[in-house]
């Protein structure tokens, strides 16, 4: 180990808010409610179909997009969130640090994801999961202030630029998905270009 350089469990690097039971929180069929997170929305990136909440959800419990969620139950999933704003269900923990970055965390929990993936599935039930004392087994390394800083400088901007490309990929998708059936029904022609 370098010096200087920490070694520490997940759990204190990184607090982990688990979602509600959002069924407590009806959707109210009014332009506010909210889209429930759930895992099934976690794995597509996205809120089409989802169910709805009020807004009455503590607003912790809100997710927006850049947000790094994380399924503890069913399916191990660990994202950076880029499906818009919503309401965290249960089973998904909101990960989220005063002092470390969202790419710092992110890393680590994929680090220790096929460890935890293996936990659940040796449980016998039909949603395996893993529990707090889990992440408190899993350790993490970390380094100095000044290099966390300075590795922030690339991985923060590398981190945006993907935001930025998830968020354009699901524009393009949405645009293709618009004009595909209306291309292949005739409803919109396109006029062949010629070279004359």
């Amino acid at each position: 180990m370098p010096q200087g350089w920490e070694v520490t469990s997940l759990i204190k690097v990184a607090t982990f808010l688990n979602g509600l039971a959002l069924q407590k929180f009806p959707a109210r069929g009014v332009e506010n409610d909210l889209p429930v997170i759930k895992i099934a929305e976690l794995r597509k990136g996205s809120t089409v179909g989802a169910d709805r909440a009020n807004a009455d959800v503590p607003p912790q419990y809100i997710v927006a997009d850049g947000d790094l969620l994380f399924s503890w139950s069913g399916t191990l999933e660990a994202r950076l969130w880029h499906g818009g704003a919503g309401a965290l269900n249960q089973h998904l923990f909101k990960v989220t640090s005063q002092r470390f970055p969202k790419w710092f965390l992110h890393q680590w929990i994929l680090r220790h994801l096929p460890e935890f993936r293996a936990i659940a599935s040796s449980k016998a039930t039909t949603m395996g999961h893993i529990q707090r004392k889990h992440l408190e087994a899993a350790m993490t390394v970390v380094p100095p202030e000044e290099f966390l800083r300075r590795a922030d400088l690339v991985l923060d901007a590398l981190t945006a630029k993907t935001h930025q490309l998830d968020i354009e990929s699901k524009r393009l998708a949405a645009l293709r998905d618009y004009l595909l059936p209306t291309l292949l029904s005739g409803q919109v022609r396109v006029r062949a270009g010629g070279g004359g």
